[in-house]
């Protein structure tokens, strides 16, 4: 049986991949310099693979060791592990459907709809409040990415 850990890291082993993939089709833009508009994502790309790389070894590691031992009763303590886990790839899950509907969707409003999933997520009750803000977060990152950093970012396909 494939230990959580191995499944969590081999899944953001391929999202890492994808990140990066993604990361090679950022335009440079007029504020870019020796390391270019693409340094920091790419860097973080990385990062997320050496964790993941990280996080497989040690599910390898705990599946070996579990082989070795007799199965224990399951306990209050595995119901949390699991439970944290699935939260854990419920978060992933909506950061990759923001990284899907982004292009559809353009940067502001995408990140509006990432703000509201997350605080749902979390079970934030949808508010006038929630949604305010949502729409702040979307307006407020494209004016700094995009306008003030001249960073070009998703543009709909849907709105034009």
């Amino acid at each position: 049986m494939v230990h959580k850990d191995t499944l969590a890291g081999l899944l953001l082993l391929g999202l890492s991949a994808v990140y990066f993939a993604a990361t090679r089709t950022i335009p440079e833009s007029s504020l870019s310099d020796a390391v270019g508009a693409a340094g920091l994502p790419n860097v973080l790309a990385v990062v997320l693979a050496i964790l993941a790389v990280v996080l497989v070894a040690k599910g390898m590691r705990a599946s070996r060791q579990a082989a070795a031992v007799p199965p224990a009763p399951a306990s209050a303590e595995d119901d949390e592990e699991a439970a944290g886990f699935r939260r854990a790839m419920g978060l992933i899950l909506i950061g990759v459907g923001y990284m899907v509907l982004a292009p559809w969707t353009g940067y502001a409003v995408g990140v509006a709809l990432l703000v509201v999933a997350v605080a749902r997520y979390e079970r934030e009750r949808l508010s006038p409040l929630l949604l305010a803000v949502a729409a702040g977060g979307g307006l407020g990152f494209w004016l700094i990415f995009v306008r003030l950093l001249g960073t070009e970012q998703p543009v709909s396909r849907l709105l034009g």
